[in-house]
């Protein structure tokens, strides 16, 4: 049972009216308005900008599946487009990846099919085996690739992101957050 107070108040009672007249006190003087929480905007749609883009590939997102569908796309010779909420290599996980696995049959003690079971084993065999397997094949290449970027020299992605991105010269929209997709097809 709670100690009451002469008043009728209980000290954890007590101490919660302090704390909220405290916390409404301090919000005053640093002058938010009363409204602050509304996340209320006036648009003037007269000075909204209208602009189309034209791509043959539309990469949606700056991750690292991104930036590699970004530059293999544009090698491949395809006018690529890439569009990302935040800065290319900072938003979602990606800041979080650098932790990658890769098979590299010149040191590894399994073979290509061997490994992927393995990693079939440990995931329960929710996965895909093929993919994961075509994973497995293709990741040295792509660590390489990484290696060359300087992924793995830096604690941030941006840098080691933009490099090939901004070596072939790929247009890159960023802070943008695609909500519809309007597609035309010939």
């Amino acid at each position: 049972m709670s100690e009451k107070s002469e008043k009728g108040l209980s000290r954890r009672q007590f101490l919660g009216l302090a704390g909220g007249v405290v916390g409404a006190a301090t919000l005053a003087s640093i002058g938010l308005n009363v409204h602050w929480s509304k996340n209320e905007r006036e648009v003037d749609l007269n000075t909204i900008e209208y602009k189309e883009n034209e791509s043959d590939i539309l990469v949606i997102g700056g991750g690292i599946a991104g930036l590699f569908a970004a530059v293999k796309g544009y090698d491949a010779g395809a006018k690529v487009l890439m569009v990302s909420k935040g800065r290319l290599g900072t938003s979602g996980q990606t800041p979080f990846a650098k932790g990658i696995f890769v098979y590299d049959p010149a040191v590894e003690k399994l073979s290509l099919d061997e490994f992927t079971a393995k990693i079939s084993e440990s995931a329960l065999k929710t996965n895909n085996a093929v993919y994961t397997r075509q994973m497995a094949e293709h990741s040295m290449a792509r660590v390489k690739e990484l290696k060359e970027w300087g992924f793995f020299e830096s604690p941030l992605c941006y840098n080691s992101f933009n490099k090939p991105i901004s070596e072939r010269k790929i247009p890159m929209m960023e802070r943008i957050m695609i909500t519809h997709l309007i597609k035309e097809t010939e």
